[in-house]
């Protein structure tokens, strides 16, 4: 760790280690671009812009804004016809940072970037790229400042613990509340997107919608030129750029994007943005990208275990089951045993890993009539007994039989098995001890007709498997390698290294996507400039 810390907290040079940026505005980032594409005699395209920006979440929209305010055209391409299709729109909206000012205005004095930074580690199981956790430290506090001075509604207007994901050990994370119809992740948006539009309105960025990147654009010499992308009305355009930014986002919510970079997550219930299917990814990977995290390992921390699958399309839900320490239930795999202490206390990463890990990511949540009664103020499911008891007699999302054999046959799993099971765990809440899995809330037995199983498989919001970036968010071939050219910010990148490693970083994925989107953008235009002044000598 000496040299991490070093790292982290010395004087750094050169280009990798020199990316710490600046607020917003005129000035840029520190440390030069990378290496220069081919000097000499070079035919130079007919520019449509000096940058190509794909996608317009949260990322993307940093790039523009910064990029511009370097000095550079860019051209920004959106496949949809608005900004609130991307995974930030729909976020929690939990972005981080230290010392900021509403940190310190809070009382919170004795923080810094490498307190932050340890925390990140501690978490994410030392799994991340330390460098990228160096970079998104020490520029989170500016971005959250930032924010605030654009007159986010932040929710109390500081720094607060976030008890949806592992807590850092100091007040660090902010989130706005809703607005109206307006998700919390959605009003940061309106408000980044309020300062690109004026970008937009000086003609420093040109927003293209309905506009999908398919390819990019390759020279000669391995250096990215641009992408060809199908228009609005379908017909195919390119545009040429002296580099190119992809932020497209994550590859949850398409089940062949999943099947061909993560084939553990196929089955997985997609609850993320629509535009989340794989693009950037598909891009990059064309032209030689590497990526990472993208084993079940990595990925642990974005499932949520519980969805109840459709029947009429599995690859959706519209309800779940409460599985975060709740009284009496069992699971069970699709052979009919129990495989986890259904009772502890919530871990994130641990609850998802395991459902992860079990068979066909298929669990089966086991209740009976005494559970049910016992929990009257707190519903399983759908929000209230009422509504899930329709559901037991429709049959469909909730099972209900009068023995346990016949609930194992309704639930397509081995009679024996399930009635073995069931009877061992009896016996366990009897002796008041659970050898198998060392559950301690032992309350209820499963003995009271009518019995209820519910068929569940974890849902997923996000991705964070991906592109490989340097500290100059620079794309690297599966060498290691810079493509020359070629940028990459937000969910399409490779987060676990960027942030959250294998545990669950409170602003991990907004913050990075606004942090090595900024740093792209300014990036990817002093690299611009670099080279193709270069070229002109």
């Amino acid at each position: 760790m000496g040299g991490v810390a070093g790292a982290v907290l010395g004087a750094v040079t050169g280009g990798v280690m020199g990316s710490t940026i600046a607020p917003p505005g005129p000035t840029g980032a520190q440390g030069p671009p990378g290496p220069p594409g081919p000097v000499g005699t070079v035919e130079e395209p007919k520019w449509d812009a000096d940058l190509l920006v794909v996608g317009s979440g949260e990322a993307g929209m940093f790039a523009a804004i910064n990029a511009a305010d370097e000095g550079a055209k860019v051209i920004l391409l959106e496949k949809f016809p608005d900004i609130m299709s991307s995974s930030s729109w729909i976020s929690g909206g939990s972005i981080s940072g230290a010392c900021t000012k509403m940190q310190i205005a809070g009382g919170v004095l004795d923080d810094s970037p490498w307190e932050h930074y340890k925390d990140i580690m501690k978490i994410g199981r030392y799994k991340q790229d330390p460098d990228l956790v160096r970079v998104f430290v020490e520029n989170a506090g500016v971005i959250v400042d930032w924010l605030d001075a654009l007159g986010v509604p932040f929710k109390d207007h500081k720094a607060l613990f976030a008890p949806a994901h592992e807590l850092y050990s100091k007040m660090r994370s902010y989130w706005p509340d809703p607005q109206g119809s307006t998700p919390s992740g959605g009003v940061i948006n309106t408000y980044i997107q309020k300062e690109l539009q004026k970008r937009i309105d000086r003609g420093d960025v040109k927003r293209l919608f309905e506009t999908r990147a398919k390819t990019l654009i390759k020279d000669d010499s391995g250096t990215i030129t641009g992408a060809k992308a199908d228009d609005a009305g379908g017909k195919e355009v390119q545009y040429l750029a002296k580099a190119t930014i992809l932020a497209t986002g994550g590859f949850v919510n398409d089940r062949k994007a999943r099947k061909d970079f993560a084939p553990w997550m196929e089955n997985v219930i997609s609850k993320g943005a629509v535009s989340a299917t794989g693009d950037g990814l598909y891009m990059a990977t064309g032209v030689g990208a590497g990526t990472a995290c993208l084993s079940d390992e990595f990925l642990t921390a974005v499932l949520s275990p519980g969805a109840i699958p459709d029947p009429k399309d599995p690859t959706k839900s519209t309800a779940s089951v409460n599985m975060i320490q709740y009284p009496g239930p069992i699971w069970v795999d699709k052979n009919g045993k129990r495989f986890y202490d259904e009772g502890t206390s919530y871990e994130v990463g641990r609850k998802e890993a395991t459902c992860k890990n079990v068979a066909d990511q298929t669990v089966f949540v086991i209740l009976d009539e005494g559970i049910k009664t016992a929990n009257k103020d707190t519903p399983i499911a759908f929000g209230a007994w009422n509504k899930f008891d329709e559901a037991a007699k429709a049959g469909e999302l909730v099972k209900m039989a009068n023995t346990i054999e016949e609930l194992a046959g309704k639930l397509g799993i081995d009679a024996a098995a399930l009635k073995n099971t069931v009877d061992k765990y009896n016996g366990y809440v009897t002796a008041g001890k659970d050898p198998d899995f060392g559950r301690t809330e032992l309350k209820y037995k499963i003995a009271t007709p009518p019995f209820y199983g519910i068929k569940t498989i974890p849902s997923s919001i996000l991705t964070r498997g991906g592109l490989v970036i340097n500290t100059r968010a620079e794309v690297l071939d599966t060498k290691g390698k810079i493509i020359p050219g070629l940028y990459a910010a937000g969910e399409v990148v490779a987060q676990s290294l960027t942030s959250s490693g294998i545990g669950s970083i409170s602003g991990g994925a907004n913050t990075t996507a606004m942090v090595f989107g900024r740093l792209a953008g300014i990036q990817a235009t002093k690299y611009a400039q670099a080279t193709y002044h270069q070229r002109a000598k």
